[in-house]
């Protein structure tokens, strides 16, 4: 790092300081290797281990006859009602490969116990992970991209440019900046203690939760949570509030301008998980006619897109039903070629709902081989049966227009359980944390101001022009803007979590550490929130009783 200039070193100096991680000791266990897809920052299938580049998708078939082996197995042992599961995970921003990686590792542990308990129905997770971590991302802001695209002697010979106007511009923004964490703390802070709230946004958000507690027929499943944290606990965060208000104005800058370019570089990065981005670049393709034509031929397809195609080959199949025609059908085939029904479940938190969104966007126009000799399937007949948003990253009107066509579709024809009774094919989940958490997180000891990440994306990272494009996973967002979902209201579900002491999920990041694989995790009629604690390095969820009437 000897050529690194000393503004860069600085850099790297103060995001250490705003986003340090610790460092693991993490030992990969036995097969994780077989749940786990990870992506280069430029979307490059990388072995899940070692960080090296694959040079084909053997590892992606791999997988996916991995999965279909389990799927053919567990459906012989399912309970009346049950189908195999396939579930795939995407991670949010920041942190290391290492600890995303040790992170799948533990959820995985997790599923396997509760697929051999029977607590779900039987469940092959498969994690997705990039490389989201701060160093990274801003050290690429600083150093190579450049209007959406990498320019790295140009980035190097611009970067102490780039770094003095973030600094610049992260001071230049701290009055306004000020202004907006002020207002949303008088705000939390009156309505905490039962003063009501100062704030439009927020009284209108109180005049929504009532018109739904009265029920209202034409809206989605929502399951609002409660808000209680004793006394002691609000008095001590008030004080520390307090003590720590100049520091907080000191490293405002820094979360502004520094972590803006970080955000970035996160998005450049999600995007190439669906499309490798580089495939446009003439720079790396060629500029001759031969060359220009073969990139634009083909439509490009990243690792999520290859991910897909894998799954349909292997797990897709073909039949002729009893007026002689040809569907696709929703599983594996059997030993006896008897078809084997199976879902998919697609989990994205924070920026992983802006990789779905991409993928969602790309499989309208997928075509994706089956099995054998049977020809192709449009992407949206991958049997999707729930896309889950844990406090997703992407605005609303991102959400809208990727989500709503997809739900639409798979809906087209309702499926009928053993019952009689029809269900939902495909049904839309957002899990948000409560406002009040979201808008009053503590990070690193309240040095750093308050709010949970997409708090810092509405008022720092971004600048909605209308309410619909501020972030998804905030409560206080998306409850005004329900109807926006009218088209898929039959089939949406909103969860906002209690807070109960020390419950999860409470803060932006808890939800990953909560069984995002249960139904009961993102159904409105579940638990509003969880205990976690450790028996013997086993983690254990327990979910908590209804919080005393005083909660807010």
């Amino acid at each position: 790092m000897s050529s690194t200039p000393s503004s860069l070193a600085f850099a790297v100096a103060l995001s250490s300081f705003l986003f340090c991680a610790c460092v693991s000791s993490y030992v990969p266990s036995e097969g994780i290797d077989q749940h786990v897809v990870r992506a280069s920052k430029s979307g490059e299938l990388l072995d899940p281990l070692s960080g090296k580049v694959m040079s084909d998708d053997s590892h992606l078939e791999s997988i996916a006859t991995q999965a279909a082996k389990f799927i053919r197995e567990q459906s012989k042992t399912c309970k009346p009602g049950e189908r195999p599961r396939l579930m795939i995970h995407i991670h949010g921003g920041l942190g290391s490969p290492n600890a995303k990686l040790e992170s799948a590792d533990v959820a995985n542990q997790a599923i396997a116990r509760d697929n051999a308990s029977g607590t779900i129905p039987p469940t092959y997770p498969i994690f997705v992970t990039w490389p989201s971590g701060f160093w990274g991302t801003y050290g690429d802001h600083t150093t190579q991209l450049r209007q959406g695209r990498i320019r790295k002697w140009v980035g190097w010979i611009t970067s102490p440019l780039y770094l003095a106007t973030d600094l610049v511009s992260g001071v230049v923004q701290v009055p306004k900046s000020f202004i907006f964490q002020m207002t949303t703390d008088i705000a939390v802070g009156s309505r905490t203690v039962g003063l009501g709230s100062l704030s439009r946004q927020w009284n209108d958000l109180r005049a929504v939760e009532d018109t739904l507690k009265e029920g209202w027929l034409h809206g989605p499943e929502v399951s609002v949570g409660t808000y209680y944290r004793s006394a002691w606990t609000q008095t001590r965060r008030g004080v520390q509030y307090v003590v720590s208000f100049l520091p907080k104005l000191v490293t405002q800058a820094g979360v502004d301008g520094l972590g803006g370019g970080a955000w970035e570089v996160m998005l450049h990065r999600v995007a190439a998980l669906a499309t490798p981005l580089e495939t446009i670049d003439a720079g790396k393709s060629g500029r001759t006619t031969e060359a220009v034509m073969e990139r634009m031929g083909d439509r490009p397809r990243g690792v999520l897109l290859r991910l897909m195609g894998s799954i349909t080959s292997q797990l897709a199949h073909k039949q002729t039903d009893a007026k002689g025609l040809t569907q696709q059908t929703l599983g594996v085939a059997a030993d006896d070629g008897t078809p084997i029904d199976f879902d998919v479940v697609l989990v994205g938190h924070s920026m992983g709902a802006i990789a779905l969104n991409h993928l969602l966007l790309e499989l309208e126009v997928a075509e994706l081989p089956l099995a054998g000799e049977q020809g192709n399937q449009v992407g949206w007949d991958l049997p999707v049966t729930d896309v889950v948003y844990m406090a997703p990253a992407c605005s609303v009107r991102e959400a809208s227009e990727a989500v709503q066509p997809f739900v639409t579709h798979r809906n087209k024809h309702l499926r009928t359980k053993d019952c009689g009774c029809v269900v939902d094919r495909c049904k839309f989940h957002v899990l948000t944390l409560h406002p009040l958490a979201d808008a009053s997180e503590a990070n690193y000891d309240l040095i750093v101001p308050r709010g949970s990440l997409l708090e810092w994306i509405d008022v720092y990272y971004t600048t909605p022009s209308t309410p619909q494009d501020s972030v998804l996973g905030k409560w206080l967002n998306l409850a005004p803007l329900l109807h926006l979902f009218t088209p898929i209201r039959k089939h949406m579900g909103v969860k906002v979590f209690s807070v109960h002491g020390d419950s999860i999920p409470q803060r932006h990041g808890d939800f990953n550490d909560g069984p995002f694989w249960r139904s009961e995790y993102w159904s409105t009629e579940g638990p509003s929130a969880y205990h976690l604690h450790d028996d013997q390095g086993i983690r254990i969820w327990a979910p908590l009783p209804p919080v005393p009437p005083t909660a807010k």
